[in-house]
């Protein structure tokens, strides 16, 4: 669409309808007026410019979930637009859509699902908090990023979300966080029987399958994965990445930080007549990758690992003994590629077995 725009020689400005989003206004000039040296312009002149391409708009004024939200686009919902609704109606716009958050949203009815339309993408959605809280209430994740899906969140804390991976989001897309914050996220796996007993489970916060890039001021607080195997002649716990595991393509490329985040697995064997085991493995306390892990660019001298732990128990009759290991306190990678410069990264008071800091098989 072209646009054409005339300068006021009176106000000595553009006059230009409000609901035009422009960008570059040097395209083109009609007329033959000229500018002269104190600044004021005929009225003859004018600049013809390009509108921008219009980004769909949402904005959650609403903080209660449930499926009967309503969203307005590109105008107020006056109090009727949930996180829930703005997805869905993101997921059925054109081009790129944009939610804007105006209130703290509650998670309360099961996990947001972003999948694309079958042999197509999903519009790229960008959500932008503003420095609000999405708080679950611990009995799911928040977001499951479907394949061909392009999802973008900006300055949002993320938090009380539980899963059985994931704690927080599973992404099998292209995920982008940049300013934002998970915290005391939680992923928590079970097992129990009369013979064998196995638990496996991971990503605290994130569990990922396609490809993250992780920009500035982001950080992994506080998430947890535990794996618990109980009473059978032979038990079984693995728990890896206490903030995030990948077997895709995570990047860190800005300033971020982990602290805090545990990977625990317990195997404990009950009392059988016969022979018995248990075995506990736990890695990655706050990263386990089986992909590729990149650190790169803003990253480099601006990323810490403090107080992350990996840690296992296992116990079996009658010795009450078991085999239970632990590596990786902050970073455990098995199999995958990773580029992790000389000194990229702090790393101080994480624990574990084997390699404290950084464990790479």
């Amino acid at each position: 669409m072209k646009t054409t725009h005339t300068l006021n020689p009176i106000a000595n400005r553009w006059n230009a309808p409000a609901a035009v989003p422009l960008f570059v206004a040097l395209s083109s000039v009609a007329g033959c007026g000229s500018v002269p040296d104190d600044g004021v312009a005929t009225v003859d002149q004018a600049l013809t410019v390009e509108a921008a391409p219009s980004r769909t708009r949402f904005t959650v004024d609403r903080a209660t979930d449930g499926t009967d939200g309503v969203c307005q686009a590109n105008r107020p919902s006056h109090g009727t637009c949930n996180l829930r609704a703005a997805v869905a109606a993101a997921l059925a716009s054109p081009g790129p859509v944009g939610i804007a958050l105006a209130v703290d949203p509650q998670i309360s009815a099961g996990e947001i699902a972003l999948l694309a339309p079958a042999q197509s993408r999903a519009p790229a959605i960008a959500i932008e908090g503003g420095g609000k809280t999405i708080t679950g209430s611990n009995d799911s994740r928040l977001f499951d990023v479907g394949a061909g899906v392009d999802l973008a969140l900006a300055r949002v804390t993320i938090t009380a979300f539980t899963a059985f991976e994931g704690g927080a989001l599973f992404n099998a897309g292209t995920l982008a966080l940049s300013g934002v914050t998970l915290a005391g996220n939680r992923v928590s796996c079970f097992g129990i029987g009369a013979s064998t007993a196995f638990a496996f489970c991971d990503g605290g916060a994130l569990l990922n399958q396609g490809t993250v890039t992780v920009g500035g001021g982001s950080r992994f607080d506080d998430n947890q994965v535990s794996a618990s195997a109980l009473t059978a002649a032979f038990t079984n716990a693995t728990a890896s990445g206490g903030a995030i595991s990948t077997s895709g393509t995570l990047i860190l490329a800005g300033a971020v930080s982990f602290a805090r985040n545990a990977s625990n697995a317990s195997a404990t064997s009950g009392v059988h007549p016969g022979p018995a085991g248990a075995s506990a493995d736990s890695s990655g306390g706050a990263i386990v990758n089986r992909g590729t892990l990149r650190v790169v660019g803003g990253a480099i001298g601006h990323c810490t690992f403090a107080d992350n732990t990996a840690s296992s128990s296992a116990s079996a009759p009658p010795s009450n003994t078991g085999n239970a290991t632990s590596e990786g306190g902050a970073i455990a990678s098995f199999g995958g590629s990773i580029v992790l410069p000389r000194n990229a990264c702090v790393f101080r008071n994480n624990h574990a077995a084997v390699d404290p800091d950084v464990h790479i098989e």
